[in-house]
């Protein structure tokens, strides 16, 4: 269940995808850099009570940073970083909820390759345990937590490479709660069980050429973000193509696609209550798709990122739907983004 569960965080935080940009080029040498950029979200919620959703905004948040450093042998690291979770104070029944994950894809180029190629995507993160088929048994989960049980979470350490995905699971536990706006001891936690062997290992060989290039989830979405504002800057309209990509997670095969298309001359995204909408030119929104290979049923979300200045590429606004009975919101706040980044030191 990891796996359903983790690939639904990795949904919510998609995200700036673009913030740095375009695709890694074939460049002489330079000395090694590095570049990181930190976006800040607020979440709204909602569940669904009978026939009806129910909203309340403000219910939660979190932030993602994108990282790319240049290598002194022209090759190039690029890394998203995602950590969003829900306001246990202004959810009903305090329900909490979080998760943190990071992905590292590692990009070989030179003067002498026409395209970058993809060598390995490295995702490492955990996530709160939560299993709720309702509001009621979320609820009734919470409960339980704060009468004196474990809290557990599950971590997953997935590498994906040309011949082969290996991913280790582990769980481990902590007998007080934490938010995702404390979280430095749960993180701490995570690194430390790192340093132990897994709780279960799965491996895929990629004998059969199941997936051309080993992209994991972030990487992948990354890929068509980038292609979409490098397209636009090209022809000035967008390329309605649609496309598929395959990606592994936690040693499954799972397949990314487009569903529709849209640009969007002006975009108005929510702001804080009492503010004025965020407007944003020239939007991209994209609906897409996420299926596992091995078993019926599907995923959809949504997501908004303008196609040129500052944020291009930048989701401003994203839409899922984690559960039946859950949808979650996330938007921008550039009032923030001028905010470092949680740093975290473990002794």
């Amino acid at each position: 269940m990891v796996s359903t569960q983790w690939n639904r965080l990795a949904l919510i935080g998609l995200l700036t995808v673009g913030a740095l940009d375009g695709q890694p080029r074939a460049e002489k040498p330079v000395p090694a850099s590095d570049e990181l950029k930190v976006f800040h979200y607020r979440m709204k919620g909602k569940v669904r009570l009978l026939f009806f959703w129910v909203g309340k905004d403000d219910v939660g948040g979190g932030q993602i940073s994108v990282g790319r450093i240049h290598r002194e042998n022209g090759n190039t690291s690029r890394s998203v970083e995602v950590f969003f979770g829900s306001n246990p104070e202004r959810v009903p029944g305090g329900i909490n909820r979080w998760g943190y994950g990071k992905e590292t894809a590692e990009w070989v180029t030179g003067a002498d390759l026409a395209d970058p190629i993809l060598k390995e995507t490295l995702l490492e993160g955990f996530m709160k345990y939560s299993m709720e088929k309702g509001l009621s048994e979320a609820l009734a989960n919470e409960a339980e937590g704060k009468s004196g049980a474990q809290y557990w979470y599950e971590g997953t350490r997935s590498l994906v490479r040309p011949d082969r995905a290996v991913t280790e699971l582990r769980k481990f536990s902590t007998n007080q709660d934490f938010d995702y706006r404390h979280s430095q001891a749960i993180r701490c936690a995570y690194a430390k069980r790192l340093r132990s062997g897994p709780d279960q290992n799965k491996e895929l060989i990629n004998t059969s050429n199941s997936y051309r290039e080993p992209y994991g989830f972030l990487t992948a979405v990354q890929t068509v973000i980038r292609a979409a504002v490098a397209d636009y800057a090209r022809r000035r309209r967008l390329n309605r193509e649609r496309k598929k990509l395959s990606y592994v997670y936690n040693s499954q095969l799972y397949e990314l696609s487009i569903r529709g298309q849209k640009l969007v001359k002006k975009l108005a995204v929510p702001g804080e209550k009492g503010k004025a909408p965020d407007i944003y030119s020239l939007v991209d929104r994209i609906d897409f798709r996420v299926r596992k290979m091995s078993v019926r049923g599907h995923h959809d979300f949504t997501l908004w990122f303008p196609l040129a200045g500052e944020l291009k590429g930048v989701p401003v606004r994203i839409l899922d739907r984690p559960r039946w009975w859950l949808g979650i919101e996330l938007n921008l706040e550039p009032t923030k983004q001028s905010e470092p980044i949680q740093k975290v030191t473990c002794e």
